[in-house]
Formats: structure tokens, sequence, C-alpha cells
């Protein structure tokens, strides 16, 4: 492991420079066939998509933060050969222009590349399923408390359960057996997102005061596995979320489709003890 936070570490110092896989497996003191297959199997995608990802992040790190940087420089600097591959790149993992990211100010948030850390390493290998089954789901309709959120207030999404928890059996048309964290995906360009605390329920005849009623469609998603490590439900989540959105998602040959994702919480979990497992839902097309 020493060897694989050696060559992060050079990574990280040579993102605005030249880098080659040679040059990196160089950095780790092993040959490039080695590290190249070891760090594939250790971080779920090869080391040159991990660099591209990476460089991708802080270039839109910077666009955001300083609306007078020319663009092309940004592109050079990142590895790109033109502006209009930097753009064709950007566009595809951020849904926006560089120059629309620039001027609105945005900054990363799912999409984000952190910087890989061993124990994200371990996390992925102790606490998730890095690779998803598929499934195709019915109709979902859901019962439950809602509110907006952004990559700063996220944190408070526990209280959101915790207001829901006592009025669950306020909900008369609740099917018993499982409760879903729902994600309403903002408007493109827009970091905030609704997150609903919910039941699944038969019918929307009744809908308590102070709640919501909303349907999910039938879609294929990507269902990962996230087994609970010893932090809260919403710390230990983040890296989970981290290798999907920065890691599976962009090397999977499928497209996030916009419609909601969801936490599927059931027997497998004990809400008080913050023990067992739990199924993340991330549609794709």
């Amino acid at each position: 492991m020493q060897r694989f936070a050696r060559a992060i570490d050079f990574i990280e110092e040579h993102l605005e420079g030249s880098l080659s896989l040679d040059d990196i497996a160089s950095a780790a003191g092993v040959s490039t066939y080695h590290f190249a297959r070891s760090f594939r199997a250790l971080a779920g995608e090869s080391v040159m998509g991990y660099v591209r990802r990476r460089r991708l992040t802080l270039a839109a790190e910077q666009l955001g933060a300083n609306r007078t940087l020319r663009i092309l420089d940004v592109a050079l600097a990142s590895g790109f050969e033109s502006q209009e591959a930097f753009t064709r790149a950007f566009k595809k993992r951020f849904e926006l222009t560089p120059g629309q990211w620039q001027r609105e100010g945005r900054r990363p948030t799912h999409a984000r590349h952190s910087k890989l850390d061993l124990s994200l390493i371990a996390h992925r290998q102790e606490n998730m399923t890095m690779e998803p089954t598929f499934k195709d789901t019915d109709e979902i309709k859901v019962i439950g408390v809602m509110a907006n959120f952004n990559e700063d207030t996220k944190h408070g999404i526990p209280e959101l359960w915790a207001a829901f928890g006592p009025r669950m059996g306020e909900v008369k048309a609740r099917l018993e057996g499982c409760t879903y964290g729902v994600c309403f995906p903002a408007a493109l360009g827009d970091d905030s997102f609704d997150y609903m605390a919910a039941v699944p329920v038969s019918n929307f005849d009744e809908v308590p005061d102070g709640m919501t009623a909303r349907t999910i469609p039938p879609h294929r998603y990507a269902v990962f596995t996230h087994k609970m490590g010893s932090d809260t439900i919403h710390n230990d989540l983040q890296k989970t979320v981290q290798y999907i959105w920065g890691t599976w998602l962009p090397n999977s040959g499928y497209e996030h489709d916009r419609v909601p994702d969801f936490e599927l919480y059931d027997e497998r979990m004990n809400p008080e003890t913050g023990e067992g497992e739990f199924d993340l839902y991330i549609p794709v097309k």
C-alpha cells in the first residue's frame, strides 16, 4: 500500500504537467505491467483514466473559482491537445460546457473525482460491492417528508430521518417491510437536490399534513450494496457514493439517467444500532 500511496502522491504533484504510465509506475517502484494491473484491482479503474478524471475535477474547480481564466490554458494544463477535445470531455463529465460552468461559478458535486486515499480503498474492499447487479423496477409510490440540500447542507439528512421516524405510523396506506431515501435530480447546473425520507404506499388517498407524495417511475437501475462500517450512516455512505459516481459510472459504459435515485432500507439494516447493509439504486441508460 505504501507504493500505491507514493504513486497517488506523484500523480497529484504532476496533474498540471507531463504524466505517463511509465513515470507513475517508476514512482511506485514497480514494473508498468504490475502497477497497471494492481491499480485497476485496487481502484476499480485504469491509471490514466484516474489521471484524466482528476484533471477534469481540478479544471472544474479552477474554472468555477476564477472567471478570468482562459479555457484554452486550462485545457492545455489538463493534458488536452485542444480546447475542443477538453470541452467534449468536460461536458460529458459535468453536463455543462467549460464556459457555462465558469460563468455560473459551479463546483464539482457528484461528478467530483477526489484524490484516492488508503481508507477509501479499504472501504471499497470491505464495505461495499464494487460491481452492481441490475434491476428493472416497477412504479413505486412513496409518501414522506422532503427537504432541499446541497453539498454544504447534506449533513442535515439524518435530521430529516429523525423527524420522519416518529411519524411513519401516520401513513395509513404504508406497505411494511422497507423505507426509501429518495434523491430527486435538480435542474442541470444546479448542485442542490430534493431528498425525501419515505415509505412505500399502495395509494395516495390520504397524505398526512407536512408530508409529500411522489411516484418513482419504472426504470433500470444499477444496484450497489453498502455494508455499514464503524461510522454513522451518512458519513459512512459518502465513500460509497464517491466511488459510484466518481469511478464506477464513468468507466461502466452506462450513463446516469435523470430520474430519482434512492436508498432501499429493509430488514438487513438496523436503524437503531446503525448495523447491517442496504442498497443504493442508481438509474442508468
